[in-house]
């Protein structure tokens, strides 16, 4: 089983009261999820928010549909929340300002994806 296999597994098996997972389902199939926690520091910074985005995904089928925003909403709620984005991607960026998210200065590269830049946004 591959590291990320497992690391879902755990995410969906044990429930934890601080943990929020929303699945999107149209027809009987999965078309979009939604996963946030606690907020988690880079290195030994403290975090900014209390909660965080960890991931957010939509079928490109369903983009515009609503679901993605379905989703964010049934994840964070109205309330302060923070999430790392690529960079470089000008379609979630869109989507995060939109719902009141700006870049508060920190960046960050995952070792397993070297050449995208993650940039932190917070509201």
């Amino acid at each position: 089983m591959s590291r990320r296999h497992r690391m879902w597994d755990q995410v969906l098996t044990e429930t934890r009261p601080d943990m929020r997972v929303r699945v999107a389902v149209n027809e009987g199939s999965i078309i979009g999820f939604a996963w946030a926690g606690p907020g988690i520091g880079v290195d030994a910074d403290e975090p900014p928010r209390d909660r965080q985005l960890y991931a957010i995904y939509v079928l490109s089928a369903h983009y515009g549909s609503g679901v993605g925003q379905a989703l964010l909403d049934a994840a964070l709620e109205d309330g302060p929340a923070m999430l790392w984005v690529a960079k470089e991607n000008p379609r979630a960026t869109a989507f995060y300002r939109r719902n009141g998210f700006i870049f508060d200065g920190a960046e960050q590269t995952d070792p397993h994806a070297p050449l995208i830049t993650d940039a932190r946004m917070i509201r």
